[in-house]
């Protein structure tokens, strides 16, 4: 099987699953989605900066590692969505699937595709830097939830219209408004 026909069903395959996660948490843990992207980003141009490590193929179009729009993100919402206001089982099982990341995807499979490469830092120090992200993810949707002011009704409505819906007041009322 092809690297590339791998890295887009990846990216494909992760997405897809959000069907089976309810539109309330989507929509709940979509910022810690959009986190994980930004800071996997940042740290991968700051390893390609300081040359940790080469990746040597991308799921074409895109530049960087398929895995900072596809696996990266998906995997902290499911995380959030299973273990959040649980702090040691999340950092728990977080460890364990960065273990698993690190040595597994990134050190022995995907090296072993030529898709990536370690170079100037050890897989030790990939798996302190995921799980210190890990760390921010739980405490940004920490802050997340604490932003948003619950309200006790669930609707709210006035009976405020626009001047224009107002119907139009007869000369008599007009005139015994003006006399008082």
């Amino acid at each position: 099987m092809s690297n590339q026909i791998i890295l887009w069903s990846m990216l494909t395959m992760s997405w897809l699953t959000l069907f089976f996660m309810k539109k309330e948490d989507i929509r709940r843990y979509m910022p810690v989605n959009l986190l994980t992207i930004v800071t996997g980003i940042l740290i991968l141009e700051i390893g390609n900066t300081f040359q940790w490590w080469v990746v040597k193929e991308t799921a074409f179009p895109f530049q960087n590692f398929s895995n900072l729009y596809s696996l990266d993100p998906i995997v902290a919402m499911w995380l959030m969505k299973f273990l959040y206001g649980h702090f040691r089982l999340y950092l728990g099982v977080n460890a364990i699937m960065n273990v698993v990341f690190v040595y597994g995807a990134l050190d022995y499979f995907y090296q072993s595709r030529g898709v990536f490469q370690f170079v100037g830092i050890t897989p030790f120090l990939t798996f302190l830097i995921v799980t210190v992200r890990g760390i921010l993810l739980y405490g940004y949707q920490m802050w997340q939830e604490g932003i948003f002011a619950k309200s006790k009704s669930i609707r709210f409505s006035t009976n405020l219209q626009p001047a224009v819906s107002k119907p139009l007041q007869d000369k008599k009322e007009k005139r015994s408004q003006d006399e008082e």
